[in-house]
């Protein structure tokens, strides 16, 4: 397992947004920037715990816990607001795609929480070397 942390506050990965160019007569379609923002601050921190600089082609297991400040109104024990689990999940899918594996689908295992403290992500990312998964 390769185990790194992304320092910030994580983001959720948004829907991409999509307008009308009357001028062009197209769909234009574009993600918000903080969300492109993380995903590649995401990327870069994996690509310097990537050893051997390519995707594995490999069945793909991950442990992910995001870390959010707390509201100082807050007298919850958990986070459980937004942003979504699994939109947090898909930014992390996506930033990792190319650089630990080929596409997001080869993610067969994942735990994910959310947790308050230091705002930030730790992950932990590994082949699945049998392909048996219980």
């Amino acid at each position: 397992m390769i185990e790194f942390t992304v320092f910030g506050d994580p983001k959720s990965k948004r829907i991409s947004e999509a307008f009308f160019n009357p001028r062009t007569k197209k769909m234009v379609k574009f993600s918000p920037k903080s969300s492109k923002d993380w995903e590649q601050l995401v990327r870069a921190e994996a690509q310097r715990h990537r050893r051997d600089g390519c995707p594995w082609p490999d069945p793909t297991e991950m442990v992910l816990t995001f870390s959010f400040q707390r509201p100082k109104s807050s007298k919850r024990e958990y986070p459980s607001v937004k942003p979504d689990l699994d939109k947090c999940v898909r930014a992390i899918f996506d930033a990792l795609t190319g650089t630990f594996y080929n596409d997001d689908s080869q993610v067969v295992k994942i735990i994910a929480h959310k947790v308050y403290g230091i705002p930030k992500v730790d992950i932990s990312i590994g082949k699945i070397e049998d392909e048996t998964v219980p």
